[in-house]
């Protein structure tokens, strides 16, 4: 069995004896780390709206025409089918929405290909009524955005509990502050939880396993990508709760308001299990919590802005918002690695709750919060949910002698194994053919990080979940794809001898592990590997 999460220990038992040596406790998790602090909603969980709103929109536009059908058929002399798309005002709308989602994330779905389950959960289907605020054509476009922030913040915080299926226990009060400010408190909280010294050992590891390039200004990328993306954020500690907003609040605002507003619901309800300070060693099921509480908001301000958004606003939202334009861009322009690190407490976690959602309702949901997901895997695939089926405890590296120091020693997830089958060397171009599929066989993971000098040596042990296999061969075509300037050969029993370029590294296999040394020298990297 392994290591009991942080939610089920016992916190009057006495601590564990500590090993030696003791690496510093700090979590590679970005995300996980800033979600201690606080709970931002990243402007890429906008685009999800977008996908849903179209293919809302489209639903809705089959259904007013057959009832358009309907109607002419009472007549003695019906319309032509010409005539009736041409009074219809959804006509134009769609084609122009259609090349606007094309551009999103190049490749036109920010969801990676939502399925219609997806689609049904995010309130895709069902009675035009209840659609765009009551699907009276009349009411389809257009609010100025005139409304007093505390009255729309009474409002919403009704719509939001309609939707969740909650009540809030006392009233929420929310400060809309301008795009500088936001950046800045944003920045300043970050600063607190992530140093560039935290920065410069991620540097190494990252840049050992190929998930961004080496000189990567590793702080720097991170800390504008965060503020660049961060449209609002509740604060479990203080509640307090502060929206992003310029002269008028918009469409953007109020969705981020909506996803704000059911964060602090949940806190007044169920409570947010986040630790209290991020853990190494947990950081995996951290992560796999936090996509719990992300996707849970994500889901809420989907349904709730398809109820009460108007369908101007919906599909015009993208298109007219410069801020979530630039966005994008910069979300785009992150190494694919950092990327999926910020967005997968939202996307990812927006499907699980949705399998969650689907088949047990709010109340299945709200047991999430009670037992989140023990790994990411869980989360890539609902249907492995299972609180107390940990991940499989991997066996540790050899040390490495005096002259080297452990810096870092961490879990490592399914989900981080994912984002660097889907670019190896940072290059969506090579990826695994099936990433996910390959990232099924994974059933356990750590990483650790050694340092002497400006040198550096990792390793990493996954385990091979049981009853699969492949994990492999995934992980040497990985490595093999990631790295081009080594002389690559199979000796000494090994999956995979890399040496010559700027690091060595030796990939062992057994029925049950995969285990990766890298160093600066392939004596390092055998030790590593085991």
């Amino acid at each position: 069995m392994g290591q009991t999460p942080y939610w089920m220990q016992d916190p009057t038992g006495p601590p564990p004896p500590p090993t030696d040596p003791e690496p510093p406790r700090r979590d590679r998790s970005v995300a996980v780390k800033i979600a201690v602090a606080l709970l931002a909603v990243a402007l890429i969980a906008a685009s999800a709206v977008a996908v849903a709103a179209f293919q809302r929109t489209n639903e809705l536009q089959e259904q007013l025409d057959e009832r358009d059908r309907a109607q002419t058929s009472e007549k003695s002399e019906p319309e032509t089918e010409t005539e009736s798309e041409s009074d219809n005002p959804l006509d134009g709308l769609l084609d122009d929405f259609v090349g606007d989602l094309g551009d999103l994330g190049g490749g036109g779905d920010p969801l990676g290909g939502a399925d219609p389950e997806l689609l049904e959960c995010l309130g895709a289907g069902g009675d035009p009524d209840d659609l765009f605020g009551g699907g009276d054509l009349g009411n389809l476009f257009g609010e100025d955005g005139s409304a007093k922030p505390e009255k729309l913040v009474r409002t919403i915080s009704k719509q939001v509990e309609k939707v969740r299926e909650l009540r809030f226990r006392k009233p929420v009060e929310a400060d809309f502050i301008p795009p500088a400010q936001i950046e800045k408190r944003v920045g300043r909280l970050f600063l607190e939880g992530y140093s560039k010294k935290d920065a410069e050992l991620d540097e190494r590891v990252l840049g050992a396993i190929g998930a961004i390039e080496r000189g990567t200004d590793l702080f720097a990328t991170l800390r504008g990508g965060l503020e660049g993306q961060v449209s609002g954020f509740y604060v479990p500690s203080t509640e307090e709760l502060v929206v992003l907003s310029g002269k008028n609040i918009g469409p953007l605002e109020k969705i981020t308001l909506a996803h704000e507003l059911e964060h602090a619901l949940a806190d007044q309800n169920l409570g947010l299990p986040l630790p209290e300070d991020t853990d190494p060693a947990t950081a995996d099921a951290d992560l796999a919590t936090l996509a719990v509480i992300e996707g849970d908001a994500t889901l809420t301000m989907q349904r709730w802005s398809l109820a009460h958004l108007s369908l101007s606003d919906q599909l015009g939202m993208l298109a007219g918002s410069t801020g979530l334009q630039q966005s994008q861009e910069e979300l785009e322009a992150m190494p694919h690695y950092l990327q999926q690190q910020l967005t997968f407490p939202y996307l990812d976690g927006l499907n699980f709750v949705c399998n969650l959602q689907s088949e047990g309702g709010w109340a299945a949901v709200d047991r999430a919060y009670d037992e989140p997901p023990a790994s990411s895997d869980q989360v890539l695939f609902p249907e492995r949910y299972d609180p107390k089926a940990e991940p499989v405890d991997v066996t540790g590296a050899a040390e490495l002698d005096d002259s080297w120091t452990k810096r870092e020693a961490a879990s490592f997830g399914a989900a981080e194994l994912k984002w660097l089958f889907e670019a190896p060397g940072g290059d969506p171009r090579k990826s695994l053919d099936d990433p996910l599929g390959a990232v099924a066989a994974w059933g356990g993971g750590a990483i650790e990080l050694w340092t002497k000098g400006e040198d550096s040596a990792v390793s990493v042990a996954l385990a091979q979940r049981a009853g699969e296999s492949g994990l492999c061969d995934a992980v040497t075509q990985w490595y093999s794809a990631s790295f081009s300037d080594d002389q690559e050969s199979e000796q000494g029993g090994a999956a995979l001898v890399a040496e010559g370029g700027a690091q060595d590294a030796l990939i062992t296999c057994s029925p049950d592990e995969v285990r990766i040394g890298i160093g600066p020298d392939l004596a390092t990297a055998r030790t590593l590997a085991g």
